[in-house]
C-alpha cells in the first residue's frame, strides 16, 4: 500500500548505517510539515539507495513524498515507520500542468507558493496614459 503528502521540509537528519543479518544497511530519515491551519510534522524513513533523493532537499522546499507505512512487533512492543518510495517536487515534472491544491481535511485547500522570480520576456511598456487608467483603486 502507497500513501502520498505534501508539505514542506522542516528537517533532513543525519545518516545512519549499521550492520544487520544481511549485510550494511544506511538509512536517513527527514521531517515534512503540512500545510493548513493545524499544520503536522511527519517523519519520514529513506533506506540504502534511495537516500540520494534526500541529500538534494532543502529547507523549506515544497514537495510531494510517496511512501509505505510499515509497522513491526519487538519484545510485545509495536513500531511504525513511513518509508520513502520517492519524492516528488511539484513543477519539476516537466509539464505545464499546476499543482492541484492540497485539501489538509479542514475543508481548506492550500496551493504551493508560485516561483515571482521568472521575468515575462513578452512585457512590453505602457504609455503613461495607458499606465493613468490602470490605476485605478479598484
Amino acid at each position: 500500500m502507497h500513501c502520498e503528502v505534501e508539505g514542506k521540509v522542516y528537517t533532513v537528519l543525519p545518516e545512519t548505517t549499521g550492520q544487520g543479518k544481511n549485510g550494511e544497511w544506511k538509512k536517513r530519515e527527514f521531517v515534512i510539515e503540512t500545510p493548513g491551519e493545524f499544520p503536522k510534522k511527519v517523519a519520514f524513513t529513506a533506506w540504502n539507495e534511495r537516500i540520494v533523493d534526500v541529500e538534494s532537499l532543502g529547507l523549506g522546499q515544497f514537495i510531494k513524498v510517496v511512501f509505505r507505512p510499515e509497522s513491526r512487533e519487538n519484545a510485545g512492543k509495536w513500531y511504525s515507520e513511513f518509508r520513502m518510495s520517492r519524492i516528488e517536487v511539484p513543477g519539476k515534472t516537466g509539464g505545464s500542468t499546476p499543482t492541484p491544491p492540497v485539501n489538509n481535511g479542514g475543508g481548506e485547500s492550500y496551493q504551493p507558493p508560485v516561483d515571482t522570480k521568472v521575468a515575462d520576456t513578452n512585457q512590453t511598456e505602457t504609455s503613461s496614459t495607458e499606465k493613468a487608467e490602470d490605476d485605478l483603486p479598484f
